[in-house]
């Protein structure tokens, strides 16, 4: 009995002393420039912003070698809230040591989840990322003011998501990366250009556009090195 508990402790004594964390950064940059919140912004179209929330999900984190998936996060749902800067460090233990050289994600909350009703947690509805038990969660949210061409500054609520057919938002994400600390970053460019604030200002539920904005927000993750 002894003997059993003693390989046992050697059992387990190696499995946590091979256990490994992946550290993940999140940033956003806009024209060039790490985006922080409740700062103007002018770009070289002379048009000005000002961004006071920005929070999405990413869930599913697997890291692969050569595409072969070697780790699942479970119950893996991180919501990065910008107005939270801790929000926007992850720790990932694997609990064993993994040979890797890309990290995927999916941007969002995937349709399992979104019908299995509001969750706790980063799931929590007062995170006020969910809409309601038709529409689901909201994958991307960003709020401000926006002033196009020397026009008057007004305000514009982004909401992005939509779990159901035609209007599946869900996007994945995967990136070759060589660190045990990954700095990832979105680019917000493309994503803004790509809405005409002079005519839109609010996208509050699931639609064609929430889709397509969705897919170049996902276009536009990238790894920074690390110095």
């Amino acid at each position: 009995m002894k003997k059993h508990f003693i390989i046992l402790v050697l059992v387990l004594s190696h499995f946590f002393s091979v256990a490994q964390r992946v550290n993940i950064s999140l940033n956003a940059s806009l024209d060039g420039k790490e985006l922080l919140l409740d700062r103007v912004v002018v770009n070289s179209e002379k048009d000005t912003l000002l961004i006071n929330q920005l929070k999405f999900y990413i869930s599913n984190i697997q890291f692969l070698k050569d595409d072969s998936i070697v780790f699942t996060e479970l119950n893996s749902y991180h919501l990065i809230d910008f107005e939270m800067p801790a929000s926007t460090s992850l720790s990932i233990k694997t609990f064993r040591s993994i040979s890797y050289n890309s990290i995927r994600f999916y941007l969002g909350i995937d349709s399992l989840t979104n019908v299995s009703g509001a969750l706790g947690g980063e799931l929590d509805p007062t995170h006020g990322m969910y809409w309601t038990w038709q529409s689901g969660y909201i994958n991307f949210k960003m709020e401000g003011q926006v002033s196009r061409r020397k026009e008057p500054l007004k305000e514009f609520q982004i909401h992005l998501g939509g779990y159901q057919q035609p209007f599946y938002s869900l996007q994945e994400v995967q990136l070759n990366v060589h660190d045990e600390n990954i700095n990832l970053e979105l680019n917000l460019d493309p994503f803004l250009h790509s809405i005409d604030f002079s005519n839109v200002h609010h996208i509050m539920s699931p639609s064609k556009k929430a889709v397509e904005l969705s897919e170049i927000l996902a276009k536009n993750f990238k790894v920074k090195k690390n110095d």
